[in-house]
């Protein structure tokens, strides 16, 4: 019988674990922590009620926060959908060239294409020809014009280049600017056609010495700038903002 109650016995303070007074103190800390909630508790909500004017200079600070919450969320949601509708109207000018030609009756010359969404507005041109630049139009067109005389060709030859520098295009649009003329367009020189090969061979020689820079406006008034051939290790069209 001895042997048996031993075993149930309370054991000796220094035999008791780490646990046992862990749970010993946990058990009333817990409960005092609780009841000085309570009395905290109790000293605000008193607080409170005997000065109502900071309970409402709490709640319109509160106020106050979230509305500029809510109005910087909107102001951010409005920039969005403006760069959104900037994209979404954005022209995209690049240049193409007819080379080589599929028929004779094909136009030789350099166009100017929109391949965007928006309208091209205020377009301009400046223009590298041999070497040398030219910000006018007609100073280029009639440096142009000369080189093709000077290598070789009859002052009339030269009738046969055309011009048009377009100031606005619309999605999809396409306009030559520089070119040569077909033989549907103008009369060419009775003597042209053993000649015919080689004036478009020539003149193809001179667009391989231009190089046209184009600015434009977009609807949003952005300003992009390309030039035409592309850099080295470019590969797309359509320009950069400036």
């Amino acid at each position: 019988m001895s042997h048996y109650w031993k075993s149930f016995s309370i054991p000796e303070p220094h035999e008791q674990s780490l646990c046992f007074f862990i749970m010993s103190l946990a058990t009333p800390t817990t409960i005092l922590a609780f009841a000085l909630g309570l009395s905290f508790l109790s000293q605000i909500w008193d607080f409170t009620v005997a000065n109502s004017n900071v309970l409402a200079a709490l709640a319109t600070i509160f106020i106050a926060i979230t509305s500029l919450y809510v109005s910087l969320r909107t102001l951010s949601f409005a920039d969005k959908q403006r760069r959104h509708n900037e994209y979404s109207l954005r022209p995209l000018l690049y240049i193409t060239r007819t080379h080589p030609a599929q028929n004779e009756k094909n136009c030789h010359g350099l166009h100017l294409r929109n391949f965007g969404t928006g309208p091209a507005q205020n377009v301009s041109y400046e223009f590298e020809f041999d070497g040398v630049k030219y910000q006018n139009q007609d100073e280029f067109y009639n440096a142009f014009r000369m080189k093709f005389v000077k290598d070789g060709w009859a002052p009339e030859y030269s009738n046969l280049i055309g011009r048009y520098f377009v100031e606005a295009l619309f999605p999809n649009q396409s306009e030559r600017f520089l070119w040569l003329y077909p033989e549907t367009d103008v009369d060419w020189p009775v003597n042209h056609p053993q000649n015919k090969e080689d004036i478009i061979e020539s003149f193809h020689d001179l667009l391989k010495i231009t190089k046209v820079h184009v600015k434009y406006h977009t609807p949003y008034q952005e300003v992009i700038s390309f030039q035409f051939p592309l850099p080295k290790g470019e590969q797309n069209g359509g320009g950069k903002s400036i």
